[in-house]
């Protein structure tokens, strides 16, 4: 480590001193930082990207950061290329400065690194913000090259990840905790299957399980990816939200861990008749029910959440102040309740597909509590709910409701 060139040697590193660009200012404020942009009549016209309603996305990032930093004792060093203007990583060293010891962000995008860095010196994040203008693949070879590691990666690009994931995992600390965001969802949800299977190697299904569909698709390329650089991932939280797909997972080096979770890639199969849903791993044999069966895949079809890790979560949305608290309060006990409820049903479409009208959730929650089960609304969409019930006696349960 002694050898290694400094950070601010490597070629691309923005300096201080920057002069704002010749725009006008806007002021904006995001859970505890107040930070200065370009004045745009919309964010898509604006010369840098800053989507506010990304908050929620930003908001899980601080929170696993902060989980991760008081589960190995010690303030993690991050990185996050394709950060538009670092406003997550300017949260996280407002907010929970005793996790973080330092930050490396990039964006490929001249205006936005002055913007990235104005910021930056406004907030007085001089000694422990690095902003980068280099493309990411090139930049995470140079830090590659010079050893830097890193114990938290957040890989949020616009559209999909894949073409830049191999290039994260010789950047990563053994033991590391990588978030990754996908955002080009009508791919991974079935609406451009073709356009899915040459991102992500798998195919997909347009039906009431695609945004869980789409989930598994993610991870199923991620541990691929991994399994190239002998590594293997553990979910600990999982969402499809809005207009993307966010997982966070642990890593763990060495090809029996790589193995272990490539046992985990399979395929997912629906019946067309009761809409039951299974899984199967990649030489399993392809189940028989009481329909037609739709296939997707190849795809992880192991658990999305991890019970410590969420039940560790909602303990500290307890005393952090976070903007969407109250939605990832319901998303971590969706984690929580994984194992129990694994049943994953969209009942719009699925009573579409029925040709009744839906009941409203408080009876058919009702029903379903008569007949001795558990069921919970989901986060992944909405209209859906998770629960223990089978397809055929939800579709049962539906029909009979229908018919009050």
């Amino acid at each position: 480590m002694s050898n290694m060139r400094k950070i601010s040697d490597i070629n691309g590193y923005v300096e201080g001193n920057s002069k704002w660009p010749d725009f006008d200012k806007k002021i904006c404020e995001e859970g505890n930082v107040v930070f200065t942009i370009p004045k745009s009549e919309n964010i898509y016209d604006a010369p840098i990207f800053f989507n506010p309603m990304m908050n929620l996305n930003r908001d899980l990032s601080i929170l696993f950061t902060k989980n991760y930093s008081e589960k190995i004792n010690r303030k993690l060093r991050i990185f996050e290329p394709l950060a538009g203007i670092g406003i997550r990583a300017m949260r996280m060293l407002k907010e929970i400065p005793e996790s973080v010891e330092e930050i490396v962000i990039s964006d490929y995008n001249t205006i936005t690194n002055s913007v990235s860095n104005y910021n930056k010196e406004k907030l007085n994040f001089t000694n422990n913000l690095h902003i980068f203008n280099r493309e990411t693949r090139s930049l995470t070879l140079d830090l590659a090259e010079n050893k830097y590691k890193y114990d938290y990666i957040d890989l949020d690009p616009f559209g999909s990840p894949s073409p830049y994931i191999d290039f994260m995992w010789p950047v990563l600390n053994s033991k590391a905790l990588i978030s990754v965001t996908a955002t080009d969802m009508t791919a991974l949800c079935g609406v451009y299957p073709m356009a899915c299977f040459r991102k992500y190697g798998g195919y997909p299904i347009n039906n009431q399980h695609n945004h869980e569909t789409a989930i598994r698709i993610l991870l199923g390329m991620v541990v691929r990816s991994a399994g190239r650089h002998e590594k293997g991932i553990t979910p600990i939280f999982s969402i499809s939200v809005d207009h993307y797909a966010k997982i966070f997972f642990k890593i763990e080096n060495g090809r029996g861990r790589a193995n272990k979770s490539m046992e985990q890639i399979g395929f997912s199969f629906t019946c067309d008749n009761c809409h039951e849903i299974y899984y199967e791993k990649i030489d399993g044999e392809i189940p028989k029910c009481c329909g037609e069966l739709q296939k997707a895949g190849p795809l992880w079809i192991g658990k999305l959440f991890d019970k410590d890790w969420c039940e560790r979560g909602l303990k500290s949305l307890e005393t952090m102040k976070l903007p969407s608290e109250k939605r990832i309060a319901k998303q971590l006990l969706e984690g929580v309740n994984e194992e129990d409820l694994k049943g994953f049903f969209q009942i719009s479409k699925l009573c579409k597909k029925l040709k009744i009208s839906q009941p409203s959730f408080t009876d058919l929650f009702s029903k379903i509590d008569e007949e001795g089960f558990k069921v919970i609304r989901s986060q992944f969409k909405d209209q859906v709910i998770r629960t223990n019930i089978s397809g055929r006696k939800l579709v049962k349960i539906l029909k009979e409701l229908a018919e009050k």
